[in-house]
């Protein structure tokens, strides 16, 4: 006799409180082994269109806008913390 398949399945990768949870503990991890971290969770929070930085597809997945978005921020990140060398 097959399983029964559930009713629902509930997802909660993006519920806002699973998000902190799992922000926190890899920012104390990262301190914790001496690692680099960019906090793109809280830097996307702030931003008043973040909406527009996620696709149509349940809040989860970025958008292109939000792909663009988090490229210039761990180019911006890189930059600040290693020399950059360039040919002249």
């Amino acid at each position: 006799m097959p399983k029964k398949r559930p009713e629902a399945v509930q997802v909660c990768f993006g519920d806002p409180k699973h998000m902190e949870a799992f922000n926190h503990i890899l920012l104390k991890l990262s301190k914790e082994l001496g690692l680099d971290y960019l906090d793109i969770y809280q830097l996307m929070n702030a931003r008043d269109d973040k909406a527009s930085l996620l696709s149509d597809l349940g809040g989860v997945y970025l958008s292109e806008k939000g792909h663009r978005y988090i490229a210039l921020e761990f180019l911006k990140y890189i930059a600040s913390k290693h020399k950059i060398i360039t040919e002249k």
